[in-house]
């Protein structure tokens, strides 16, 4: 049987999408909710010291994201522009913060969450190839003290259930009629041709 150029191209893309898959499900995700203004200003001023070269840690107010995939690509796609040196910041929790929030632009992420964020925040913690650094980081931080860890599993995903469908259409510039969380992880995805 003679290949043809489509199906050469559909195996590339095979390839390319096994490897992607087998990177991203290799990613270690805890996501935590928490209320509490107190601790929230307290891991904000204490952020660096939870940072480690395979592991990221970052708090972004629960009403800006999607779903639990929008938090695990831009994860990805954080650790990948580190890995290829296309990282906007020189710090990962900030790289981090803005493919969550569509922008490469670090003023404009600041601005939309002054005017746009509120309780209650999600603690992303995002390793890769460690999950026992994980683990490490939720004891020292004491997230289970004080925020309550969010369960995904294939069929359910707490955070698609609870959308605020104004705001993020507001943050990711979204038509009326569009599928929010596809929309939002094609426009993060999108973030790595601008760069």
């Amino acid at each position: 049987m003679i290949e043809t150029s489509g199906d050469a191209a559909a195996a590339g893309l095979r390839i390319i999408e096994d490897e992607v898959l087998n990177i991203f499900n290799k990613l270690t995700l805890h996501v935590y909710m928490c209320d509490s203004e107190e601790f929230i200003e307290y891991l904000i001023g204490n952020l660096e010291k939870y940072q480690t070269p395979n592991c990221v840690l970052q708090i972004i107010p629960k009403n800006f994201v999607v779903s639990m995939k929008h938090i695990k690509l831009a994860a990805y796609l954080t650790f990948k522009a580190f890995d290829k040196k296309r990282n906007i910041s020189k710090k990962k929790h900030i790289e981090l913060l803005l493919y969550l929030l569509g922008e490469r632009q670090i003023g404009k992420v600041i601005e939309k969450i002054r005017r746009l964020g509120r309780a209650p925040y999600l603690i992303i913690l995002a390793c890769r190839d460690v999950a026992t650094n994980a683990e490490e980081i939720v004891r020292k931080a004491r997230l289970q003290d004080y925020c309550s860890r969010l369960e995904y599993t294939d069929r359910r995903d707490p955070l698609e259930a609870s959308i605020d469908i104004n705001v993020v259409k507001s943050l990711f510039g979204l038509r009326e009629n569009d599928d929010i969380v596809k929309s939002v992880l094609c426009k993060i995805s999108l973030l790595i041709l601008q760069t």
